[in-house]
């Protein structure tokens, strides 16, 4: 390879010498990204793929959360002086720190509980308007001082400065020890998770917070819930919220001498057990008889739900420990054996901190392995549990950076990268923030825009005219046409069912799909679904081809006909909601999700469940990406103005339209970004983003704007 002080010493040479050196140097580089593969160090990301943060001293990473315009935060611990205090980072999508955020792009707080001045952050939740939530534990030197059963909260503004509305001064005490876990539910409320109680009589612990920093009495009568395994010692360390707003918690049950074991647990929306889960809302699962403990938890798209910890199968051996359950509680024997996945890194202490699924049903489980010190280990596996020989040394990944070093989350990012953050040099003095990005699977393949009839990569105006079931498409690239297809009550589906990138016309009548491939004008018929269902169409699995989908009320279910992966279920939703599948994680893959009441719940392929309350009861739903992000953003049109909650751009409002309008946005210019646009008998009212303001004459009082239809 040919270095730059190397080319400078020779500048006596014939230049076409120096064009062979440098050609030797880009074809080198490019066959080294050529040879790049899944479970590689990201070399655009930090130092050669990872970047390590001293905050102050004696630092420790926890915690991370992505934001949607790419940007990374990092919570933990610092101790700046004599006591160790709340630690937060926030990193540029290169790794870099971002300097706007606090004091060069950290933030240190001391949380200040009268008599605990050691205060660690241990899990971060972001919202929806960019304020980050912090939760940890209050401590004081002393063991028996009831200062332990203290957990601190911090809310922070997307700056990094405290919310002064949330409990006056931004930080909130709560007299129990819930500081190991967070989860955002779709009212704002949020739900921490740890152990009630002191060890060896302490409890699974969940309390929640109100969006103002006040404990929600509504939830087990006090604010907070405590539940007992076996009276030995139980503690939370992973939470998640199902799309019927009840929360999955995952940790430990401590029994006798070194036989501990997996605890997991399922309360109703008011704190309570559900007994449907188990039969009494509790599972207990075990290894090998020895030393088992559960630290996080996440939930695939089906429902079923995934715990990573560690197993001991001998004494003073610990390895990855995985285990998926059914939605019942039950171990899903489809999964590893019985349910159950170990994996070895190295002899010693190997223990999944945390753990996320990717789009296409793989498993990424991060945290430490015990060899040479310690290190960051990154295992993937399969769907079935078996790990992805794909990735890495057969499935595996360690990295190095001073010693002992541990990882404590782990997300995947829109692009399929890896990002894994904790401490490097965690057994020492010093001790500093660490994160690693790995290369991952490539994105899904890039849908047709909606409603582009001509595959020009502009959405197209056209209408439907019940009188006579015709399609009127003014197309941007090929003009005017009409087509005779459908009838009055059909509900209108287009979209791209072929994979050549132009929108294809389709319509869904009583359970029967009717498509006119735009490839070779031929007409198929699908029977799939029943009268009352209602079709969302969507590209489910990532593969550029529109799949066959069905939401039907009747029982909250949605049915799909995926075009690579065949015929799925998903249980999510209930009568009276209204279907809104779009992408909203940005990873190329529709995801489903209803509008219920004012409140979204949406269950990402790639981030898991996420719930809003953004509208109300009468509001128009009107997702998609306004901002140009690849994510769909949630929208709802009212009486004429228009309020977008935008994942990169924030919150605005547009007045644009009357109320007796139906809103038929979509990317008129071709530019990425939805455009708000209305149609009003026969006339077309259109904001572009980059074209601007333009009025079109097209259709005729009673038409349907086929934009529109996209939400029934």
């Amino acid at each position: 390879m040919c270095k730059l002080a190397g080319r400078e010493r020779r500048r006596n040479f014939a230049s076409g010498v120096l064009c062979l050196l440098v050609c030797g140097f880009v074809f080198a580089l490019y066959e080294r990204e050529a040879q790049a593969a899944p479970g590689d160090l990201d070399p655009t990301f930090g130092n050669g793929g990872t970047v390590m943060t001293l905050v102050a001293a004696q630092d420790r990473g926890f915690a991370m959360v992505r934001q949607p315009d790419g940007k990374l935060v990092v919570g933990g611990r610092s101790r700046p002086g004599d006591f160790q205090d709340f630690a937060l980072v926030r990193y540029n999508p290169d790794g870099s720190l971002d300097t706007s955020f606090g004091v060069g792009g950290k933030v240190i707080t001391s949380l200040a509980y009268p008599g605990a001045p050691q205060d660690e952050l241990h899990a971060l939740v972001l919202q929806p308007d960019g304020k980050i939530v912090a939760v940890g534990s209050c401590r004081t030197f002393s063991s028996t001082n009831s200062a332990l059963l203290a957990s601190g909260v911090a809310r922070y503004n997307p700056n990094g400065t405290l919310d002064t509305t949330f409990d006056g001064d931004g930080i909130l005490f709560i007299e129990a020890s819930v500081e190991n876990a967070a989860v955002l539910q779709p009212d704002g409320k949020i739900v921490f998770g740890g152990g009630t109680g002191f060890f060896p009589s302490s409890n699974f612990g969940l309390a929640r917070v109100n969006p103002n920093g006040t404990l929600d009495t509504t939830f087990g009568g006090t604010g907070i819930v405590s539940v007992d395994f076996n009276g030995s010692g139980d503690g939370i360390f992973g939470l998640a919220l199902q799309p019927d707003n009840k929360i999955v918690a995952a940790g430990i049950t401590y029994g006798q001498g070194s036989d501990n074991n997996f605890g997991l647990a399922r309360f109703n929306p008011d704190g309570s057990l559900d007994t449907t889960f188990d039969t009494d809302g509790k599972v207990v699962t075990d290894f090998a008889n020895m030393s088992d403990k559960g630290f996080a938890v996440v939930l695939q798209p089906d429902g079923k739900i995934i715990v990573s910890g560690t197993a001991s199968p001998q004494v003073n051996i610990f390895d990855f420990g995985l285990a998926r359950y059914n939605t019942n509680g039950s171990l899903d024997t489809t999964f590893g054996s019985n349910g159950k996945v170990t994996t070895n890194f190295f002899v010693g202490v190997d223990i999944a901190y945390a753990v996320k699924v990717q789009p296409n049903g793989k498993i990424v489980a991060a945290g430490v392995s015990g060899g040479g010190g310690t290190a960051f280990a990154v295992g993937r596996y399969n769907a079935d549990g078996s790990l992805d020989t794909a990735f890495g040394n057969s499935g595996k990944v360690e990295t190095f950076y001073e010693g002992l070093d541990e990882a404590h989350a782990v997300l995947i990012q829109p692009d399929g990268k890896i990002v894994v953050a904790g401490t490097a040099n965690g057994g020492g003095t010093i001790g500093q923030f660490a994160l690693a990005r790995y290369l991952g699977d490539a994105p899904a393949i890039t849908r047709a825009k909606p409603f582009d009839f001509d595959g020009d990569g502009v959405a197209d105006v056209a209408v439907f005219r019940p009188s006579n079931g015709t399609w009127y498409l003014n197309r941007s690239a090929q003009g005017l046409t009409a087509t005779q297809f459908g009838a009055a009550a059909d509900r209108l589906v287009p979209a791209d069912y072929d994979g050549d990138r132009q929108t294809d016309l389709a319509v869904f009548r009583d359970g029967t799909w009717y498509i006119l491939n735009s490839t070779n004008n031929q007409l198929r018929a699908v029977q799939f679904g029943v009268g009352g269902d209602v079709p969302q169409p969507g590209d489910f699995d990532g593969d550029g081809v529109a799949d066959i989908c069905v939401f039907r009320p009747a029982n909250g279910t949605w049915y799909m006909q995926q075009s690579a992966s065949g015929f799925v279920t998903v249980p999510f939703g209930q009568a009276g909601d209204r279907a809104v599948a779009d992408d909203y994680d940005g990873d190329g893959k529709t995801d489903v999700a209803v509008y219920r009441e004012g409140a979204w719940y949406v269950q990402q392929s790639r981030d898991g469940f996420q719930g809003t309350q953004f509208g109300n009861a009468t509001d128009a739903p009107v997702a998609g990406d306004y901002d140009g992000d690849g994510r769909a953003d949630l929208a709802v049109f009212r009486a004429g103005t228009w309020y977008l909650l935008r994942s990169q751009q924030g919150f605005t409002t547009i007045q644009f339209g009357l109320s007796t309008d139906a809103p038929a946005p979509a990317d008129y210019d071709g530019d990425g970004q939805m455009d708000v646009a209305v149609f009003r008998d026969g006339q077309w009212y259109i904001q572009r983003s980059q074209a601007g303001f333009t009025s079109i004459q097209f259709g005729q009082s009673g038409d349907v704007a086929v934009p529109h239809t996209r939400v029934p």
